[in-house]
């Protein structure tokens, strides 16, 4: 169970920008004012705004002159204010509408290069005109008007102040969240054109606005044709000598290839009639440019790129930057090279795309969804609207755990404790929480509809695994409604560690589900399912001896009822919270014997999960790394009976690789933590909690390398970062984990010689942790670490002043006497630095009291009396030369070792300057006075 300047105006940019930048708002009352530059302009936002080749910008006044003379001064009702540009097929005019009183943008005919009515261009552009009109959504430029013109036809088009999503893609580096959105936007522009009859055909970056309301709008539907249509333009051949070289080159002449070749898919490239899957290969070329910063078929020519979209040679991105593993895949899909291999339609890949992290962190994998939809789709094959009814409803019960006034319970609760990351804590916990009950939903829908095709009951095992996920989260909601601080600390790891209802759909995972023959037999089993339930959310929010104890219980009662699965999942239950309370002895004992009874029950999941356990409760001590390994082996075994999900795979590299880290198996650690760290982002996204846990591990290890060189220490400062602004997002940013998360990006900070910032992180880790809770225990940590820094800073009266409040703390909370000694010797070295030296040689002299009472290695005691003898070098020398002759042998005999560290030679070293220092003094006292 358990992150280049826009060249010119866009089409929002109509009202030419101003000296200041500024847009000029008058409709057309006078000229406009000379901007230098502004024909190139004009000519740049025509191009990007409808596709067409620009004509040449006019040079001179001449040429401007004549321009202006062939731009009319009204077309109908419309106020003509400005010519924008001029293209291979018309000219694009600003206009004022007086009427309704406002600004337009009309797209008229070039008589010049396509005669009057009749021509190929005319066509074209009333084809532009009945497509766009077709299509009343959001993301699609609207047309108010379509009319004649001295028998030309016009386009009054919805005026919109922006620029292309090309320029919005360059204007600054953005996430990948915010890039998708926006193209999901315009995805959901071409799916509604699709479901008006038309295919866009040449959608691109420059074919789409971003206004400054930041509402995405498709434009240039010039080259559009109703859905079916037959292509009238003969299937060109492609010799290459008649192709361009630049690949950006819009290709949209009749009788030619239509679309920009960038973005063109295959059929297009061979004359074939573009469909709706046409626009979808097009769409996914942009997205994945926009994301990976790359086209995914690489060429330098026509020639090339028209070969690899012919043949499918696809480039798979060599920087994912973060994007997660599936869009990628969504994307290759939508690329396919055979149309009939893409998606059906533009909204299965929205979608795909759809598929947030954020919102499906619960939702099952692909075996499970398969089977799920597969459920669904039989129930729908009975032509019983009765079934659906009661399956719908059946899925809504788990409202009985989850509704609206729980919600306000649990928020309530939240609030109430007064912890500043309350508010955020229930954001992700309504989140998650809402994610959980929508999966048991789906599953308990699907349930019922097996069953309902089956024309039978099932043998209730899915029913009871449902219900046990129910009562799990109903017992979590209870608690969390009941939250106080330390709750509340907990409330959003606790929500997502909740098993997952998919698992209800895997007869592998149901496999251990008995039922007792008798009804009080039954009734008792499935009390103490409900039982287990909450000792599991007990643990989860921290209460660990509450669950240790209930999950006693349950075990008691499943040995009575003779029922080995329910008696596994119990002690598994109350194993993994002896763990968190450190009783490691208790909890191997316990766990081993969670695998004996999951073996006799055949319930290999929990089996899998009690080992998963074992190797990290074993592999903590660095020793048995061996049999932590052989525990693992078992693991991967009962994980590939079960066929389990990739994210069990990912708990239990997680655990060896902490295992080989305590062990200095460093590259294997490494190795277990990658491999934990890409499948927790890729199953449940970049900000759940468990990723970034995953990544905080993975960052530690890095930084831990006994030889970590610049570019490991980069990386595990890269994540630690990454980290700390993920639970910033997902906790808030005064929750005590961000504290710890903090603290250790200020460590790697410090290993790369940023003192100053590192100092400045500690600080805001004290100063949260402070805010929550100012006797919270892990203060000790949080101050000595800040007198680390400031030691290494040379602040040391600062770094004295932390080391005594981290030693004042650890000693207020329970503690072994071994636990504080380095506490002991950082004050007293910041006190030998401070020239105190009484304090220093009482904290010296403490450590070694300790270090002798606990048989410490050798080494240590010796290291503990050579820092003594420093301190009383001043006040007691004899004193200070017995320390020093008591650890001369034992470093020397370190020293002559092969195998000697630098802090076995600098120990060395010491003993030798201390005991010249002492000589010295002495030799000082006996000269003659004057």
């Amino acid at each position: 169970m358990g992150a280049t300047p826009p060249d010119g105006a866009a089409h929002g940019d109509a009202a030419v920008p101003d000296e200041r930048g500024d847009p000029v708002d008058d409709p057309g009352l006078g000229p406009a004012p000379q901007v230098e530059g502004r024909d190139e302009i004009r000519a740049r936002a025509f191009a990007r705004i409808f596709g067409d080749e620009p004509t040449a910008v006019p040079d001179g006044p001449g040429a401007r002159a004549q321009a202006e003379r062939d731009t009319p001064s009204a077309i109908g009702r419309f106020r003509v204010l400005d010519r924008l540009g001029g293209g291979g097929m018309g000219v694009v005019l600003a206009a004022w509408d007086p009427e309704l009183e406002r600004r337009v943008a009309i797209k008229l005919l070039r008589p010049d290069l396509l005669g009057r009515s009749g021509t190929v261009g005319q066509a074209r552009l009333q084809r532009e005109a009945q497509a766009i009109a077709r299509i009343n959504h959001p993301n699609v430029i609207a047309v108010h008007e379509v009319g004649s013109f001295d028998d030309q036809v016009f386009v009054a088009m919805e005026f919109v102040e922006g620029a292309t999503l090309g320029t919005w893609l360059g204007e600054q580096s953005r996430g990948w969240r915010e890039v998708l959105a926006a193209f999901l936007a315009a995805g959901d522009g071409i799916a509604a054109a699709h479901h008006a009859g038309v295919v866009h055909r040449d959608f691109k970056p420059d074919n789409v606005l971003v206004g400054r309301d930041g509402r995405v709008r498709v434009v240039d539907f010039g080259l559009a044709r109703a859905s079916g249509e037959t292509l009238v333009e003969p299937a060109p051949s492609i010799p290459e000598g008649e192709l361009p070289e630049t690949i950006q080159t819009p290709l949209t002449r009749t009788g030619a290839l239509m679309g920009t070749p960038a973005y063109m898919s295959p059929e297009q490239w061979l004359g074939r009639a573009a469909d709706e899957r046409s626009d979808q290969f097009s769409f996914a070329v942009a997205l994945f440019e926009a994301l990976y910063g790359r086209r995914p078929f690489v060429a330098s020519t026509v020639q090339a790129l028209a070969g690899a979209v012919l043949e499918g040679r696809m480039t798979a991105p060599d920087d994912p930057r973060g994007v997660p593993r599936f869009i990628e895949l969504a994307l290759r899909r939508a690329l396919a090279r055979d149309p009939a291999a893409r998606f059906a339609h533009m909204d299965d890949l929205l979608a795909a795309l759809r598929r947030d992290p954020a919102r499906h962190w619960r939702r099952g994998l692909g075996v499970l969804a398969i089977a799920g939809a597969a459920s669904v789709a039989t129930m729908l094959a009975t032509d019983d609207p009765s079934v659906g009814d009661r399956c719908a409803q059946d899925g809504q019960r788990i409202e009985a755990q989850w509704d609206a006034a729980a919600r306000k319970r649990v928020h309530a609760a939240l609030t109430a404790t007064g912890t500043p990351f309350a508010e955020h804590a229930w954001t992700s916990v309504e989140r998650l929480l809402d994610a959980d009950a929508q999966a048991w939903t789906e599953q308990a829908t699907a349930a019922c509809a097996a069953a309902a095709v089956a024309n039978a009951a099932d043998d209730g095992r899915r029913g009871r695994c449902l219900d046990d996920r129910a009562a799990e989260l109903g017992a979590m909601v209870e608690l969390l409604a009941r939250a106080d601080a330390g709750i509340a600390l907990q409330a959003v790891d606790a929500v997502a560690r909740l098993p997952s209802p998919t698992v209800c759909g895997d007869p592998r995972r149901l496999a251990a589900y008995r039922e007792p023959s008798d009804p009080g037999s039954r009734t008792r089993a499935a009390t103490a399912r409900a039982e287990l339930a909450r000792a599991t959310a007990s643990g989860a929010v921290g209460h660990y001896r509450e669950a240790i104890a209930t999950a006693q219980g349950v075990v008691d009662i499943a040995t009575e009822l003779d029922d080995p699965a329910l008696e596994a999942a119990a002690l598994l239950v109350r194993g993994q919270n002896e763990a968190a309370e450190s009783k490691w002895r208790e909890a191997e004992r316990t766990l081993r014997s969670a695998v004996a009874r999951a073996e006799l029950a055949d319930d290999h999941a929990t089996r899998a999960q009690a080992l998963t356990h074992l190797v990290f409760v074993v592999g903590l001590d660095g020793t048995r790394f061996a049999e932590a390994q052989a525990l693992g082996e078992g693991a991967g075994s009962a994980l590939k009976i079960i066929g389990a999900d990739a994210l069990m795979r990912a708990q239990l590299d997680a655990a060896l690789g902490t295992s080989a880290r305590k062990a200095k198996r460093f590259e294997l650690a490494l190795e277990h933590q990658r491999a934990a760290l890409d499948a927790t982002a890729r199953l449940l996204g970049d900000e759940h909690p468990a990723t970034l846990r995953a990544m905080s591990n993975l960052a530690t290890t890095l930084g831990a390398l006994p030889d970590a060189g610049d570019a490991a220490l980069a990386e595990a400062e890269t994540m630690h970062r990454r980290a700390v602004a993920g639970l910033e997002r997902v906790l808030g940013d005064e929750h005590p984990v961000v504290a710890v998360t903090l603290s250790n990006l200020a460590i790697v900070v410090a290993q790369r010689g940023h003192t100053t910032e590192a100092i400045a992180l500690l600080r805001r880790s004290v100063s949260i942790r402070e805010h929550n809770d100012p006797n919270q225990p892990s203060l000790a940590q949080a101050h000595f670490n800040l007198g680390r820094a400031l030691y290494d800073a040379r602040e040391y009266g600062q770094a004295q002043a932390q080391y005594a409040l981290a030693l004042e703390r650890r000693l207020a909370a329970p503690h072994q006497a071994i636990e504080v000694v380095d506490y002991y010797s950082a004050l007293g070295n910041a006190a030998v630095r401070n020239g105190e030296a009484k304090l220093a040689a009482e904290m010296f002299t403490r450590r070694l009291d300790i270090e002798l009472a606990a048989d410490s290695d050798p080494a240590l005691v010796a290291a503990a009396r050579i820092n003594l003898a420093r301190a009383l070098v001043g006040s007691d020398r004899a004193r200070a030369r017995e320390l020093l002759e008591q650890a001369r042998p034992v470093i020397a005999d370190r020293v002559a070792k092969e195998d000697a560290t630098a802090t076995d030679r600098q120990l060395g070293r010491d003993i030798q300057v201390l005991a010249m220092l002492v000589d010295s003094l002495a030799a000082l006292e006996h000269l003659p006075a004057g």
